[in-house]
């Protein structure tokens, strides 16, 4: 029994330096882990620092960009209203464009009726002044007739009364 105790205390010693040897070797291993594990841990901290500083610029310039798409979104709503505005003061023109060209068609057919009825007249009146000037042409020349007819009834009064008063005259005589 002693060899069983000698080799039962060798085993358990060889299985206690074997257990150190596995905690040291053990705890080596996972310092040495720890420490990589540490550092990465590290590293990733900063990492997320920095995307975490990226995120808040990111987030900084979204939010400017969020107030110039509200800027430009009043912008074009504005814009949209003007045109609609515009648009229907261009429709407005246009019918009144198309209701004076109307209009102006309806006057021109009334101006070339009134134009040829000018026409009409003043060819009427230039008529009427050639008939005018042959009738106080004639009217003169009547007067002038008028006139020789007066002389030749006044000549035939005093013919008429020089015969009454002097009978037996001979016609020569008066």
């Amino acid at each position: 029994m002693g060899y069983i105790t000698r080799n039962a205390n060798v085993l358990l010693l060889f299985l206690i330096l074997l257990s150190a040897a596995g905690l040291v070797g053990a705890t080596v291993y996972f310092q040495a882990r720890f420490s990589s594990i540490n550092n990465e841990y590290n590293a990733k901290i900063l990492q997320l620092e920095n995307i975490s500083t990226q995120l808040e610029q990111y987030q900084g310039i979204l939010a400017s960009t969020k107030e110039e798409l509200a800027v430009k979104g009043s912008r074009e709503e504005d814009l949209t209203s003007k045109f609609l505005d515009v648009k229907g003061e261009k429709e407005d023109i246009e019918d009144e464009r198309d209701r004076l060209a109307a209009d102006k068609r309806t006057l021109e057919v009334a101006l070339a009726d009134k134009t040829s009825k000018l026409t009409t007249a003043q060819n009427q009146v230039a008529e009427r002044d050639v008939s005018v000037a042959k009738l106080t042409s004639e009217v003169n020349g009547l007067r002038g007739d008028i006139i020789l007819l007066e002389e030749q009834v006044d000549n035939l009064d005093e013919e008429r009364d020089c015969l009454k008063a002097t009978p037996d005259a001979s016609e020569g005589s008066c």
